[in-house]
């Protein structure tokens, strides 16, 4: 989808939606596990992104940061949620 014209358009504001939205259902506290691993989903492909177009880790780190934050807030999730 990188490479499609479809994905280079909207690609952008949906994950701009789907961080904004997911971290507001975070921080009300529903879906807890879902938005975390959508989130993590898009910071995974951010840092490949960031990898692969030669920017090393300096431009990747904070991707991977947050992954690994989000990877602990799946396990950590609040009692009685999703």
């Amino acid at each position: 989808m990188w490479g499609s014209i479809f994905g280079r358009v909207f690609g952008p504001a949906g994950r701009g939606y789907r961080v904004f939205f997911g971290g507001f259902l975070l921080i009300i506290g529903l879906m807890f596990r879902p938005v975390c691993i959508l989130i993590l989903i898009t910071l995974v492909v951010a840092a490949s992104v960031h990898l692969g177009t030669g920017g090393g880790l300096e431009d990747a780190a904070h991707a991977i940061e947050d992954a690994i934050m989000f990877t602990g807030l799946i396990f950590i999730a609040p009692k009685n949620t999703v």
